[in-house]
């Protein structure tokens, strides 16, 4: 099955100051950056900009930026219209779409399969869980299933949320293990909490030597 990865990486950062989260590094890296070798096996990769400039979050080659549909950002659901909508103009549109919050550094490697393999023939969406806790912002999406979305965003008929989506839906859910490792999809909202990280980064590598 065709996939595609598109990375949500258009929030305005506002409890971080305004800082934008894909210009943010844990361990030297940018946290966009991050995300790449979890999503190698994308047939293509977006990047949801949002509301932002593209070239001031300097994506990494190959990835194609989407900007809103509309000029006020509405979050992570006008970022997967937004992806929905520059694919359905491919020449050979994907039949899904997995979609990454940017500030979600700790990623599974086997992330991108698993949501991908969850799209069953009578799955039209599944998000990624953890210790009970849903993630919509890390899911997966039939293209058939929210094609659309776009059309409805602009009418003023989308649902409120990712979450709203994935019950209309009724979205399965892609349990991952309870490790010492933690919450694979935590993220990033808080000063804090990338210190946390970037903590918890220098402790696995000290742990593999």
């Amino acid at each position: 099955m065709r996939t595609a990865a598109v990375i949500l990486a258009g929030g305005l950062g506002t409890r971080l100051g305004g800082v934008r989260k894909a210009t943010l590094k844990l361990g030297g890296i940018r946290l966009l950056y991050r995300l790449l070798p979890a999503l190698a096996e994308a047939d293509s990769i977006l990047v949801s900009t949002g509301s932002l400039p593209a070239g001031a979050l300097a994506l990494p080659a190959g990835a194609e930026p989407v900007p809103d549909l509309l000029p006020i950002s509405q979050g992570p659901l006008a970022g997967l219209a937004a992806a929905v909508d520059a694919l359905a103009k491919a020449s050979h549109p994907p039949e899904a779409l997995i979609c990454v919050a940017v500030d979600t550094p700790f990623l599974p490697p086997d992330f991108f399969a698993r949501m991908r393999d969850s799209l069953g023939e009578d799955v039209s969406a599944s998000l990624a869980c953890y210790a009970d806790q849903p993630y919509p912002t890390n899911s997966a999406w039939r293209l058939a299933a929210v094609a659309d979305l776009p059309m409805r965003l602009l009418g003023g008929q989308a649902p409120f949320s990712l979450k709203s989506l994935a019950k209309e839906l009724s979205a399965t859910r892609v349990n991952w293990p309870t490790t010492p490792a933690g919450d694979p999809f935590a993220n990033v909202n808080t000063l804090s909490e990338l210190m946390n990280f970037e903590k918890k980064l220098q402790s696995s590598t000290a742990s593999r030597k």
